[in-house]
């Protein structure tokens, strides 16, 4: 009971910062902002912001073949089309619930594949650490080939900060919060042998996903689907840039940037509402895009993105349903 109030809270702490970020960058937006804003809707290219959500199929493809790999030796092989329809329905629960998606598609091959869930969530277990694992790949190449730009843009920060700080009463509380921060986490650390429980389970569970990796019938297969998955999200980053003339000369840093980053918004926000087309913004600002017409484009592909995902997963839902009328 406690966990799931614990689960509940974050969802509502999480929904409400998504909705206090939308109200916070609207609220400051000028008429003619917004006039910009409508006009980057109505004048958008959406055949591209489409081909992005198509390319997000297609990772979805990678990763149900990865997942039936993990399941195989376990003595498991389920259908392809129920797997694959399960991993789609899970990112539209995901949208209504944190993690609602993870225990939809194992209760999905419970239900027509006869899978234990409990052997189900293992692997789920293992793709999500392998996930997890790549994004430090992802974000130390962009640092390696971007680093002089942002450089350049955390430097404008710098003095940003250095023009805030000249307020002492704005230093002191500053200093103060950051202070208590470290405080605080310190004596979590020191005094709270959860969080030390915790650590020490997120190690072993490096090392269990590895191996289990490795008791794969072709580990080198198992990695390619990895590649591919988010080679998908980068592609349709990538080319949903070319939705607005602003942002077509952005770049394929630029896209990998915003998969990086976007990434953290969606896990930080519930279904990156607010905080995803905020991140945008900030990052094509640093590729020479107006603040605007960034914000324009992240809100248009969170809206189309967020579309399709609805619309897949409940499409989902009646083929599974349909297809598995004996089950």
């Amino acid at each position: 009971m406690k966990k799931h109030l614990s689960t509940v809270l974050k969802f509502t702490l999480s929904l409400g910062l998504g909705l206090a970020i939308v109200w916070f960058t609207f609220s400051r937006l000028t008429d003619e902002e917004l006039r910009l804003m409508r006009s980057a809707f109505a004048n958008a290219n959406y055949w591209w912001l489409i081909l992005g959500g198509l390319l997000n199929l297609v990772s979805n493809i990678f990763r149900t073949e990865r997942w039936r790999m993990l399941l195989k030796p376990l003595g498991y092989t389920p259908s392809f089309i129920n797997t694959f329809l399960s991993v789609i329905v899970m990112y539209f629960a995901n949208l209504l619930f944190p993690r609602l998606g993870e225990v939809m598609r194992c209760g999905i091959l419970t239900r027509y594949e006869k899978i234990p869930v409990d052997k189900s969530i293992g692997t789920m277990v293992t793709e999500r650490l392998v996930d997890v694992l790549t994004l430090p790949i992802i974000i130390g190449i962009l640092l390696l080939a971007e680093k002089e730009r942002f450089y350049e843009a955390l430097s404008g920060t710098q003095a940003i900060t250095k023009n805030f700080s000249n307020n002492p009463l704005y230093s002191y509380i500053l200093y103060g919060i950051v202070a208590l921060v470290i405080i605080f986490v310190l004596y979590k650390i020191i005094t709270d042998k959860f969080w030390i429980g915790k650590i020490q389970h997120f190690i072993i569970g490096i090392f269990q996903g590895l191996k289990s990796i490795l008791k794969t019938e072709n580990p080198l297969l198992f990695i390619f689907h990895t590649v591919m998955i988010w080679a998908c999200f980068f592609l349709a980053g990538y080319v949903s840039l070319f939705a607005l003339p602003e942002t077509s000369e952005a770049g394929p840093w630029a896209a990998l940037a915003m998969l990086f980053f976007g990434a953290i918004a969606y896990t930080a926000v519930q279904g990156g509402v607010g905080a995803y087309p905020l991140v945008a913004a900030k990052l094509l600002l640093v590729y020479g895009v107006a603040e605007t017409i960034g914000l324009s484009f992240g809100w248009l592909t969170w809206t189309v993105q967020t579309g399709l995902v609805i619309i897949g997963g409940l499409f989902s839902l009646l083929v599974l349903t349909l297809i598995n009328k004996e089950a």
